[in-house]
């Protein structure tokens, strides 16, 4: 897996939600943060745990080289989550389409 690339689309990630208005500086509270659920979609949106879960955890594990989740699967529940919003997610989902396939790399 090209640990530079993902690097780079998790920073293109970043830029297309701000990009969409899906970045918010409001942080969740660690009860949100705690979640079990996959997505923690009991506790918050998806583009929140893009912000405050998958990116710093991704970028961290990037940073001190460990290892990274071998199977993604979430191009799917973003074009769930997005459907009938008035949001052109079509950046967003191709970024994470691109995500999904680097980590499936293993």
């Amino acid at each position: 897996m090209n640990r530079e690339l993902l690097g780079a689309m998790l920073d293109a990630l970043e830029v297309e939600l701000k990009r969409l208005h899906l970045w918010t500086e409001e942080e969740p509270d660690d009860e949100q943060l705690m979640s079990t659920e996959p997505f923690a979609i009991d506790t918050m949106d998806l583009h929140q745990w893009f912000q405050w879960l998958l990116i710093p955890r991704l970028r961290a594990a990037l940073t001190l080289d460990e290892p990274l989740p071998v199977k993604s699967g979430m191009a799917v529940v973003v074009e769930e989550f997005y459907r009938g919003s008035d949001k052109d997610i079509r950046r967003l989902l191709a970024i994470v389409q691109r995500i999904d396939a680097l980590l499936n790399e293993g």
